[in-house]
C-alpha cells in the first residue's frame, strides 16, 4: 500500500545502511522533513526483506555494501515482489550503477557527494505521492 492508498500524511522510509554514523546522519536529515518518517532500519541483508514485507515502506534507502552481503540482493527481491516501495540506492560504489538500474532502482545516488541529491530524490517522491493522493480524492 502506498501513501495515496493509506491516507497517511507522511512517506514511510526504511533505511538499509551498515554504518551507524551514516545511518544517524541520514535519519537526522530525513526526519527534519515533516512529510517523511523513518519506520525502520537495518544494517544487514539477512532479515531485511522480511522487515520490508511487514513494515511496507513507501521508500527504501539502500546501501550496497552491507555487513553480510550486497544490497543488490535486497533490491532484486523488492522489485520481484509485490512491494510497491521505491528504491534509492545510496552508495559510494558507483561501479554498480548500471547493474542497479537494470535491477530496477528508482534513483542511484553517490554517497561521496553531499546529501542534496538524496534529499532531492526524497522530495521528488514526496511531491509525486501528494499529486497521486490529490488526483484520487
Amino acid at each position: 500500500m502506498n501513501l495515496a492508498e493509506s491516507g497517511n500524511n507522511s512517506i514511510k522510509v526504511f533505511l538499509v545502511e551498515d554504518s551507524e554514523i551514516m545511518a544517524d546522519l541520514i535519519s537526522d536529515k530525513v526526519e527534519k522533513l515533516s512529510e517523511l518518517q523513518i519506520i525502520g532500519k537495518s544494517a544487514t541483508v539477512s532479515g531485511t526483506f522480511e522487515q520490508l514485507v511487514i513494515k511496507r515502506p513507501d521508500v527504501v534507502i539502500l546501501d550496497l555494501k552491507l555487513k553480510d552481503g550486497n544490497g543488490i540482493d535486497i533490491l532484486m527481491r523488492i522489485k520481484q515482489s509485490n512491494l510497491s516501495a521505491k528504491v534509492i540506492v545510496f552508495t559510494m560504489n558507483n561501479s554498480f550503477e548500471k547493474e542497479c538500474r537494470k535491477a530496477g532502482c528508482d534513483f542511484f545516488v553517490d554517497k561521496s557527494g553531499d546529501f542534496d541529491e538524496l534529499m532531492n530524490a526524497l522530495m521528488y517522491m514526496s511531491y509525486m505521492q501528494k499529486r497521486t493522493h490529490e488526483t484520487t480524492i
